[in-house]
């Protein structure tokens, strides 16, 4: 009979040492992202464009920055495209937004590639990313990817 009850003792130990486990990693994990270590820490370079998954590289080097409420891209030549933005990381579509979308310095005419950069920020609904990599997206086929540097 003390085999029996010594055999179920920790059988007991260990279900109720899971459970508690469990509650305690459903009770720590969230779905909010942490939206100051994602857009205000890394200076973003872009990397690829998807529009209607049709992909290409940008033609030159082009960066983003964000700061508390507005940020600013970079083209090759100078150009400054500047704005404000919101996100949110507390939901499952990781919504974002821009306004306020200008050239602030210098010219944008002829660089095809800026002028892309300009209107999509214009019409970014949405996010996904970590600290080094970065999508802002019109859809899950249109988007602008970027990467730290």
């Amino acid at each position: 009979m003390k085999k029996l009850l010594y055999n179920k003792v920790p059988k007991r130990i260990i279900t109720g040492i899971a459970i508690v486990s469990a509650l305690l990693a459903t009770a720590s994990c969230n779905n909010s992202d942490d939206l100051d270590a994602i857009f205000l820490g890394p200076n973003w370079k872009v990397a690829l464009f998807s529009d209607n998954n049709v992909k290409t590289p940008p033609s030159g080097i082009y960066t983003m920055r964000f700061y508390t409420s507005s940020f600013t891209a970079t083209t090759p030549k100078g150009a400054v495209i500047s704005g404000n933005w919101e996100a949110n990381g507390n939901n499952d579509s990781r919504s974002f937004h821009c306004n306020n979308v200008r050239v602030s310095e210098g010219s944008i005419t002829g660089d095809t590639t800026a002028i892309k950069i300009k209107k999509f920020l214009e019409k970014a609904n949405s996010y996904d990313g970590t600290t080094t990599y970065l999508l802002l997206k019109q859809s899950n086929n249109t988007y602008i990817q970027f990467h730290s540097r």
